[in-house]
């Protein structure tokens, strides 16, 4: 008996002497938590509603007092200062050309009115659509999404009603200016008007209660009618632009959660990242050229917050990841840098209770770019090799280098 003890030590350690050394590799472990697939793109921020304030007529304007930053009232905030200019001698085709001027800065109005009308009642109706399918959903016969969806249709199309509305206000203003011009202008055949009355400058307002985003003329100088001078809007109401691959917007959908954050990496000093939620995708792609001179196509994704906003302003730059679906909170996932193809499959390399290479196919679900949701193959505490060669092969013992 001692003779067989002896000659079984002798072959075991025969064996170990001619098995290969053990690859050394990173290991990983199976456990369980979220899978989000999420598409990442770079946008910036920008004030939903802006005005801009132009001269009405020609004229000197007075240096500017206001700076970029400075809080207007709207209709009471004085934002410039014109001095017009003397009236010019009109003659009478100079006059039949102001006259149709007129005619049509009117006809502008009306059209711009009929317009608003008709947002109106699309924002009615979009109002009304929802309110009826916030009732069916309470009475569970109608889906969340579509609740979400009509949401964001009636947003939609208030802020088309907004913009409708701004566009009257604009015709007016102009209607308004073609009417001084022609009123204030002198025919050669009635002889020059009176001398102007002093002190008949003219103080714009502001349209709007905000702040001033930007300033175009921060020195006096001579300008000319429809000449921009500033531009006024509210900096809380914010809302995001990013252009995203046609084929990734093509699954993005109204309500779709979205994180907001700088690049790179989401800002410690700053309360990043934010919660955003998808509002519009536009109808339309460009066509853009990028970095490494590919064609790509690109849609703009308008995006909305959730919450507050502090400390963001108009035309950040900001990193912008959309999620566009997301497994159970216990899903069983993997590291996504074990995983490899074998034999027409997706497969791991699991380790044994003796640190030996189990080649394992698993069946996948979500994917995302550091975790693979695991659906069948794997349970939570399975060990897994991470980065695998070709040089592990099925049994073949694999350790983590030393000092990990």
């Amino acid at each position: 008996m001692a003779l067989l003890g002896v000659v079984a030590l002798a072959t075991l350690g025969i064996v170990e002497l001619l098995e290969p050394e053990p690859i050394l590799s990173e290991i990983g472990a199976v456990d369980r938590g979220p899978v989000s697939v999420t598409v990442r793109e770079e946008g910036r921020t920008r004030v939903r509603d802006r005005y801009t304030v132009h001269a009405p007529r020609d004229g000197v304007l007075l240096r500017p007092r206001l700076r970029v930053g400075d809080i207007v009232h709207g209709g009471a905030t004085v934002v410039a200062v014109l001095m017009p200019a003397d009236p010019v001698f009109v003659d009478r085709r100079r006059r039949a050309v102001l006259e149709a001027e007129l005619a049509a800065a009117v006809a502008r109005i009306d059209a711009a009115r009929a317009a608003l009308g008709e947002a109106e009642a699309r924002c009615t109706l979009a109002w009304r659509e929802l309110h009826r399918a916030e009732q069916m959903a309470a009475a569970n016969i109608a889906a969340d999404e579509e609740v979400e969806r009509l949401h964001a249709a009636a947003t939609i199309a208030e802020r088309a009603r907004d913009a409708k509305e701004a566009e009257l206000d604009a015709a007016q203003h102009l209607g308004r200016a073609a009417e001084l011009e022609l009123e204030e202008g002198r025919t050669l055949e009635n002889g020059p008007d009176p001398a102007p009355e002093p002190g008949r400058d003219l103080a714009l307002v502001a349209p709007v209660d905000g702040r001033v985003l930007r300033v175009f003329e921060e020195s006096g100088r001579p300008v000319t009618a429809g000449q921009a001078l500033l531009e006024v809007g509210d900096p809380r109401e914010i809302e995001i632009r990013a252009a995203f691959l046609s084929h990734d917007a093509l699954r993005f959908r109204a309500g779709m959660p979205a994180r907001i954050g700088t690049a790179p990496g989401f800002g410690a000093d700053v309360d990043l990242p934010l919660d955003a939620q998808v509002l519009m995708v536009e109808p339309r792609a460009d066509t853009v050229i990028s970095a490494l001179g590919i064609e790509e196509q690109r849609v703009d994704v308008l995006l909305a917050p959730v919450g507050d906003w502090p400390r963001l302003g108009d035309g950040y730059h900001l990193e912008i990841a959309v999620e566009l679906d997301r497994s159970s909170d216990r899903a069983v996932r993997a590291p996504a840098s074990s995983l490899f193809r074998h034999r027409g499959d997706w497969a791991v390399h699991r380790l044994d209770s003796d640190g030996r290479s189990r080649i394992t196919s698993v069946e996948l679900g979500l994917l995302d770019a550091q975790h693979a949701e695991i659906l069948a193959g794997l349970e939570p505490g399975d060990r897994v090799v991470l980065y695998p060669s070709r040089l592990i092969e099925d049994g073949r013992r694999v350790v983590e280098p030393s000092g990990r």
